[in-house]
């Protein structure tokens, strides 16, 4: 995933808080979690920053401070960056609403989801703010369908925040592979542990890749695909795959590969629908993408179990 890391032009807004820190009387320092986004674009990456305390006015604005400027560090980078700037917020009944500039409708599914994750995350840690709404100029954010989003809160997200933890869980997986024919998908349930730190969506898509193990059925997921990144929202799960993904073998239909994700991923209870993303690989570009675009669970592709 390409990430525009060009110095960020702030809004005048920030520029006049920044000008009037040095001026104030230092006050209390207090440690708080700022979300950014680590160096694969694919999760959040949580750092622990000493910032001053102050109302929920100051807070927001050191804090989206911290999340629009260039950081140093290789492992992770700031979400509003490149032409994406901050416009204006408000602050109001526990509600803070950013309004960002028209670079916001150029991000991808996945880097905006990522944002409205990162941005969400960090926010409603400052007292006052309970929930986030995402302006662009002066319309709101809407999903993949063109309906507003709402406000967000942090329940409204599932993703690792790449912190790493020993714990394991242990789960059952309703998952689906490609038949024999390659006409159709068929369910296997499968029983495994997995570290509690990683998202179920990714355990499911690395399953997916694998044999099934099971005599007839096989992956679905064409050899050699990259899964890039997995976020779940709102009950929309965005999966973005490199274009090997298109390169379907031999007498498999498009729908078996789709569907084999879409109806394992909605089998999950965080998740109503699926939004597949392609990406080029390398200097590659798709001229033909069938594949992109929003899914919901299709039974009418499941061969029926055996009696």
């Amino acid at each position: 995933m390409t990430v525009n890391r060009a110095k960020l032009i702030l809004s005048a807004l920030m520029l006049s808080a920044i000008l009037l820190l040095p001026g104030c009387k230092k006050a209390e320092e207090s440690g708080i979690m700022v979300y950014y986004i680590n160096e694969n674009g694919t999760g959040l990456y949580p750092v622990s920053e000493d910032i001053q305390s102050g109302d929920a006015d100051f807070m927001a604005r050191t804090l989206l401070d911290k999340l629009s400027v260039i950081v140093e560090d290789k492992d992770y980078y700031a979400p509003i960056v490149g032409d994406l700037s901050i416009e204006d917020y408000t602050i109001e009944e526990g509600r803070l609403t950013i309004y960002f500039s028209l670079a916001y409708r150029d991000l991808t599914p996945t880097a905006e989801a990522l944002l409205r994750a990162s941005v969400v995350q960090t926010m409603v840690q400052i007292d006052g703010i309970d929930e986030v709404s995402f302006y662009v100029g002066a319309d709101p954010v809407t999903d993949a369908s063109g309906i507003p989003i709402g406000p967000q809160t942090s329940d409204s997200y599932i993703y690792d925040y790449g912190q790493a933890q020993s714990q394991s869980e242990k789960t059952t997986l309703t998952l689906y592979y490609a038949t024999e024919d390659g006409n159709s998908i068929s369910e296997v349930t499968r029983t495994v542990h997995y570290s509690i730190s990683q998202p179920l969506e990714q355990v499911v898509m690395q399953y997916l890749a694998e044999s099934p193990g099971k005599e007839g059925l096989m992956s679905a997921i064409p050899e050699g695909t990259n899964v890039l990144s997995v976020v779940t929202n709102d009950g929309t799960c965005y999966v973005t795959l490199d274009s090997m993904f298109l390169n379907l073998p031999e007498g498999e239909s498009r729908d078996v590969s789709i569907y084999a994700i879409v109806n394992s991923l909605c089998s999950l209870d965080s998740v109503d629908r699926v939004q597949l993303i392609v990406e080029s690989v390398g200097t590659a570009v798709i001229t033909d993408d069938p594949v992109s675009g929003t899914y919901k669970r299709n039974e009418e592709i499941v061969q029926p179990a055996a009696e």
